[in-house]
């Protein structure tokens, strides 16, 4: 039984059990039944003065005088409400003694209108055209004064406003000269609005009409309070009577009609309001009673929030009859779905408003239902919002809210060009990197099931020295088909450094089309426009320069090609499978190839010659699918259509690897489900069959939520060689309810590797590594994606022709920590991902590699890594050295990092290790000095080797940075990393040299763990820490290459936090809680209780008090007792429960913990010393423990139940 299980518990009805306790070695309680409680006096007291106190604050706090920027109230003004009739004036009566209680002397108040309504002050003159007029007022004349100000409204003014505004600034020329203002509202009289103004219901003889429910708004903006009606006994309403401001109410219409015999019934309800212009209001409702028939079925009417049917509730038709009902939605939502008998009527979504169904020829019952939707909304938090490149930035939006909570994913455009260019489920943060200074605008969305979504955008500042990026072209105008050669040979990196990457956007729609290494291309355009070309280059730090080129295309000389382009369904459920069909007419030539876009991503994802295609999508939204069809003239066209795709209320379930029709062979073919929506699910489970067989045969354990996915591995090569075989997933949703996947049908094949469809996947159980060979297909984005949730993703063109691709898990990673990943920690296993016979590649490839964070606490798993760290390196086998990709994002949803990478070789993640990282835990606590805040001491840690520290101008002396760590922890350092800078891209050498590191258990006595003289270079420069443990680090820099300023781009210090460096057996964190400083051991006892410190912290108790929670019994008695020492309603206990039926046994019951003894006693008399024993010391099993008084033969008996730590 942990501390928790008796906590709250109450006495049973026979009575509350008094008790004495004696401790010591053995703790005892008294039993005996009586009906007296326990009353919590103690907090009710504390409550009470807690109260007066606040009271007695509040009566002491009235405000006195003029203060700055205070917008008075009513008093001293008085109150004013304007009309909507037309042109008026109004007196507005200030009393100047109470806005200038307890100022002396001569005194002013200039009023100024602020509005361009006008006003008179009848006690002066008023010249037209000026704004203020002076008032006058001194202590000697009596308070309070009044003066009267007339505000004329314009004709029609008033009627057009909403909550207008009136403000007259009022400026007191006395003391401080204060200018503050008063505000007067004008607002529209209340307005009553009803719903609907009628209800027909029809109900059977005998029986009691269903509920309605109606609304009661307001047309106004002041609010109203109002009483409400009924003129017929059968009708009641609820409630009565209340009030309605700017939120609707809802009123409950009951109908008591089982005494009414057959016929037609009119009855009214009234709405009436003495504040309401247009009271009162009615609603009618009229009601035909059937007489009792076999014939009259029912219709059972249900709508979910946000909308309504009428009729509602139970409607009665007669056999045969007919019936409509209308579904609405109300403002800011939609129709999202409609059921007739569980049936889905129709596809809805944004703007379906309104919807009206008629039931015909009824001659069954019937449900009907209405689901209904509504947008998103967004809260976005950004950091960091500046920083030098490469930036990582970390948006957000997981406190982002839904009314029917089916935020579907997560979107970014980084550049506020339209492109969205990361998507992740859910509401889910991502970690992008900023490569390129400059100041960006980015926009995020959350998107929900039927496509409505809320966004929200935040600037990003991204400091640093780029590359420069120049273009030139062989010619910018010209005829289609125009062919362009584009030259950037003369782009160039900062000294030191050198352009490793070229990545070509020849449409200038945001993507990139090719990437290359070498500084030319070559491209041609056949269709007119103007293209604005886009280039992106990268260097060896992976910083990187942009640049454009207009190139502007005329119509062609020869007829291009006309397209139009149909989509087949185009609106549906996820999973969607659309059908696409392009016609083409009216070209000079004929058309060689189509190339399509379902997602308008801007990528190609699937050519080739056939203007009939599909495609399958499984994500909601609205998407502007397009194909461009090319002749042979190089002439093109494009066309587009519309495909809406929502997810379904009800769950849904599909298999996305393998794809249907694939061959398949070996030991860990890797199986991939999907259910949406995603949190409906309990489990599901892969089942597969000969085609020719009847029978499913289970494969594996259940797999369980988290949601979105569900993998798994299957052995084949068992299973019959060369025969079909059926796959399917089957969710289990609710208690009793399960959904099944379409079958996929595969084709067990030996041979597969070779097959245009095929796949091959090994796995070495025990070790990590797995191996999938998969056929690619040149003419499709082909996705190769393993059971642990890797992908490899290769777009349209990145091969020439039909490949065999592989995917590696190879283990921990081998290779030196050094390159771009030198100072990091290397995470999980490493992939290897190669294309046969492909060397380079002329299309980003998208790597996708996954990490652990089971608990969400944004740590990876076994590591003391931060999430936010985290990115990926690929190794270059020729220089042994590992590289940035093109760019690396992580998804804390999926928790995965995506790469774009321009190499295929061995892939790994990393994370920063480095303890003095605030994400870390590590805290800056001072420094010596800094230049700027660009080269600010909180660049030495924040793992960005772009960013440096830079010393003032000359450096004063020693610069010493003293860093900590969060919550008092301390660490035990295995070795520090110094990385150097120069500023030689400005063509200086401010590298730091002299250097020292020491370490302290407080901030007064440091010790030196290394020092030295740092070399004059970029490289990170390693020194060991020897495992010492210490709460503060810190650094000194004594000297440097050159006296006008040093520089140092990072410090890190490697090993483990650990929450006790002293090693008395409780965290530093609660020392400092309890006792204020590091004196205590945990072994120690500081209130004398009985309870080491060590046993307080574990039970959670505090260390100087002996009674934590103030229940009488000291927190030694409460631990060996296995209760709470926290909570007074938590206490060793029996209890009894009313004699067994006809038999005259008591039961008792007690909470047990495991590491006690119990033992129960009685006895008759409590005069007597002898006591019956009943129960030896029981051992605890954390369960509740129950014992039968079998003894009947004395009136009265007394028990006893005993409790010892077990030796």
């Amino acid at each position: 039984m942990s501390d928790g299980n008796c906590a709250g518990r109450r006495p049973k009805a026979s009575g509350h059990l008094c008790s004495y306790v004696r401790y010591k070695e053995e703790s005892i309680m008294l039993i005996q039944i009586r009906t007296s409680g326990i009353p919590g006096l103690g907090k009710n007291k504390f409550a009470v003065a807690l109260i007066c106190i606040m009271s007695a604050l509040l009566a002491g706090s009235s405000a006195r005088g003029w203060e700055l920027g205070i917008t008075y109230p009513p008093n001293p003004l008085t109150t004013f409400t304007q009309s909507r009739t037309g042109s008026t004036a109004r007196a507005f009566t200030f009393d100047l003694g109470a806005i200038l209680s307890g100022e002396t002397g001569q005194s002013s108040l200039e009023v100024e209108d602020t509005t361009p309504l006008g006003f008179d002050a009848s006690f002066i003159n008023y010249t037209s055209g000026v704004r203020s007029v002076t008032l006058e007022w001194t202590t000697n004349t009596p308070s309070p004064q009044y003066r009267t100000v007339y505000c004329t409204f314009p004709a029609g003014w008033a009627e057009s406003q909403t909550n207008a505004r009136v403000s007259f600034k009022v400026t007191h020329r006395c003391g401080s000269g204060a200018v503050g203002f008063i505000r007067i509202d004008i607002h529209r009289l209340p307005v009553i609005n009803i719903s609907t103004s009628s209800i027909s219901k029809t109900i059977l003889e005998g029986t009691d009409g269903p509920q309605d429910i109606i609304q009661l708004s307001n047309g106004g903006d002041d609010p109203y309070s109002y009483v409400l009606t009924s003129t017929v006994p059968w009708l009641a309403v609820s409630p009565v009577s209340g009030g309605c401001s700017n939120a609707p109410v809802t009123v409950q219409l009951d109908y008591t009609t089982f005494a009414l015999a057959p016929g037609t019934y009119t009855g009214f309800v009234f709405v009436t309001s003495s504040e309401a212009t247009n009271s009162p209001r009615n609603l009618r409702v009229d009601l035909t009673v059937l007489e009792q028939m076999t014939n009259i079925y029912s219709i059972t009417v249900t709508a979910d929030r946000g909308g309504m049917i009428q009729p509602s509730g139970q409607v009665l038709v007669p056999h045969g009859g007919n019936t409509n009902f209308t579904v609405q939605a109300d403002t800011n939502y939609h129709i999202a779905e409609v059921w007739l008998d569980d049936t889905p009527l129709g596809i809805f979504g944004p703007g379906s408003n309104s919807f009206v169904l008629a039931i015909t020829n009824v001659t069954v019952c019937h449900t009907l239902h209405a689901a209904f939707n509504s947008a998103p909304q967004i809260d976005l938090s950004v950091s960091p919002t500046q920083g030098a490149a490469p930036l990582r930035v970390k948006f957000d939006p997981r406190s982002s809210t839904d009314a029917e909570t089916n935020i579907s994913y997560t979107a970014i455009d980084r550049e506020s060009d339209g492109n969205y260019e990361t998507t992740v489920k859910g509401a889910g943060a991502i970690i992008v990197e900023y490569s390129c200074p400059g100041i960006y605008t980015s926009s995020v969305k959350v998107v929900d099931a039927y496509g409505l979504y809320a966004s929200s955008s935040a600037v990003i500042e991204v400091w640093g020295t780029a590359p420069v990026a120049e273009l030139s072209t062989s010619s910018t105008i010209g005829p289609a088909p125009l062919t362009v050669s584009f030259f950037a040979t003369n782009s160039r990196a900062t000294i030191g450094h050198h352009i490793v990457l070229y990545e070509w956007d020849f449409d200038g729609d945001g993507v990139t089309d090719q990437i290359t290494q070498s500084p030319t291309n070559n491209y041609t355009y056949g269709w007119p426009g103007n293209y604005n070309v886009a280039l992106r280059i990268t260097d060896d730090q992976g910083l990187q320069a942009r640049t454009n080129v207009l190139i502007s295309v005329s119509a062609p000389i020869l007829v291009p090609p006309s397209v139009t382009l149909a989509v087949s369904p185009s609106v549906g459920k996820i999973p969607l499978e659309v059908t696409f069909t392009a016609t083409v007419s009216n070209g000079s030539g004929t058309v060689t190839g189509y190339a399509w876009d379902f997602d308008a991503d801007g990528r190609v994802d699937l050519t080739g010659t056939n203007n009939t295609v599909a495609f399958c999508y499984t994500l909601p939204g609205t998407y502007v699918a397009s194909v461009r069809a090319t002749d042979n003239f190089l002439l093109a066209a494009s066309a587009s259509n519309t495909v809406c795709v929502s997810e379904d209320c009800n769950p849904r379930v599909w298999i996305s690897t393998p794809k249907d029709g694939a061959h398949v062979w070996g030991n860990a073919i890797s199986l991939i489900g999907h259910v949406a929506p995603a949190n409906t699910t309990r489990s599901v489970q892969f089942m597969y069959k000969l085609a020719t067989a009847n029978e499913w045969t289970v494969l594996g354990s259940p797999l369980y939520p988290p949601p979105h996915a569900y993998k798994t591995v299957w052995n084949v090569t068992n299973l019959v060689d060369g025969a079909t075989y059926d796959l399917c997933a089957v969710a289990f949703v609710g208690d009793d309810q399960s959904v099944t996947s379409m079958t996929c049908t595969v084709i067990v094949d030996s041979n597969a590797k070779n097959c245009s469809a095929g796949i091959e996947e090994w796995g070495e159980i025990g070790n990590g590594q797995q191996v999938k060979t998969q056929k690619l297909d040149s003419r499709a984005t082909t996705t190769c994606e393993t059971s642990d949730g890797t992908f490899a993703i290769v777009p349209v063109g990145t091969a020439q022709s039909d490949a065999v691709m592989q995917v590696r898990l190879v283990g921990l990673n081998t290779n030196p920590l050094n390159g771009s990943a030198c100072g990091q920690v290397s995470i999980g296993a490493n992939r290897i991902v190669s294309i046969e016979g492909v060397s380079s590649l002329s299309q980003p490839v998208t790597i996708i590699i996954p990490y652990e964070d089971s608990d969400n606490d944004a740590i990876v798993d076994g590591t003391s890594v931060p999430v936010v760290t985290l990115t990926a390196h690929w190794y270059d086998s020729v220089s042994g050295e590992w590289k940035k990709p093109i760019s690396a994002e992580v998804d804390t949803h999926d928790k995965c990092v995506k790469i774009t990478t321009y190499h295929l070789t061995e892939f790994g993640l990393f994370g920063d290790g480095n303890l003095l990282n605030p994400a870390s835990g590590g805290v800056l606590i001072g420094f010596t000095s800094e230049f700027s805040n660009r080269t600010s001491a909180a660049c030495l840690t924040d793992g960005n080797p772009c960013s440096y520290w830079k010393s003032s101008c000359p450096p004063n002396g020693p610069q010493t940075f003293v860093y900590g760590f969060t919550n008092y922890q301390g660490a035990i350092l295995t070795e520090a990393v110094l990385q150097n800078f120069g500023e030689t891209d400005q063509g200086l050498t401010n590298y730091s040299r002299e250097f020292a590191i020491q370490v302290g258990m407080n901030q007064s006595d440091f010790i030196t763990i290394t020092n030295g003289v740092l070399l004059p270079h970029n490289d990170p420069q390693t020194f060991a820490m020897n495992n010492v443990t210490c709460r503060y680090v810190k650094l000194i820099i004594s000297g440097g290459q050159n006296t006008q300023g040093w520089a140092l781009a990072e410090f890190a210090v490697q090993g483990a936090l650990t929450a006790d460096p002293a090693g008395h057996g409780v965290p530093d964190w609660w020392e400092i809680q309890y006792f204020g400083n590091f004196d205590q051991d945990g072994h120690d006892d500081y209130d004398s209780d009985g309870l080491s410190n060590i046993g307080e912290y574990e039970c959670g108790s505090n260390p100087t008090l002996m009674d934590t929670d103030g229940d009488g019994m000291t927190d030694w008695q409460e631990w060996v007792a296995g209760v709470s020492a926290t909570n007074a309603n938590s206490f060793f206990r029996m209890e009894g429960c009313d004699p067994e039926t006809n038999t005259g046994l008591f039961v008792f019951y007690w909470d047990t913990v495991t590491g006690r003894l119990y033992s129960v006693y009685s006895i008759t008399n409590l005069m007597e010393r002898c006591w019956e024993t009943n129960v030896y010391r029981e051992p605890g099993t954390n369960k509740r423990r129950a014992y039968t008084n079998e003894d009947t033969s004395a009136a009265t008996k007394f028990f006893r139940l005993g409790v010892e730590l077990a030796p």
